[in-house]
């Protein structure tokens, strides 16, 4: 469930389809999002960029997801994946560096019906050989 630290899983998490690379999500992850609990329900909940604006990429790879520049929306509007963090104050400077100035909020989701779409990037970087400096980041797969 999403937590606006509440909000509901919308219909769309219990459709996802995708194998999670690497360990499974730790029960509760974090994500910081400027919009307030009731537009992001009005919303859906938290739908990945690429399907909120209609141009989803299914080919593109964490990878390509984690090295996407926001500050320039390089490709981001096509991502299929929604990032999250286990670390509630590494989601909180996320989203406070990318939205100065402005009320953000940082939200709780329980993974335990969604485990399953969730891919650990500090391990699938070491599963391939890798290795990316990042604090326990999951992306939610679609």
């Amino acid at each position: 469930m999403i937590y606006p630290l509440a909000l509901i899983v919308p219909s769309l998490f219990l459709s996802l389809v995708g194998t999670a690379l690497g360990a499974a999500p730790p029960k509760i992850v974090y994500r910081g999002d400027k919009r307030d609990p009731k537009t992001l329900q009005d919303c859906g909940g938290f739908v990945c960029p690429g399907d909120r604006t209609g141009t989803l990429d299914l080919d593109m790879t964490f990878h390509q997801h984690v090295m996407i520049n926001h500050n320039e929306n390089e490709r981001y509007d096509q991502s299929p994946f929604i990032s999250t963090s286990a670390d509630k104050a590494f989601s909180a400077e996320h989203v406070q560096d990318r939205n100065r100035g402005k009320v953000v909020y940082v939200y709780y989701i329980d993974t335990s019906a969604i485990a399953d779409n969730f891919i650990d990037i500090a391990q699938s970087y070491k599963d391939i050989g890798g290795s990316i400096a990042a604090l326990r980041i999951y992306v939610l797969e679609f």
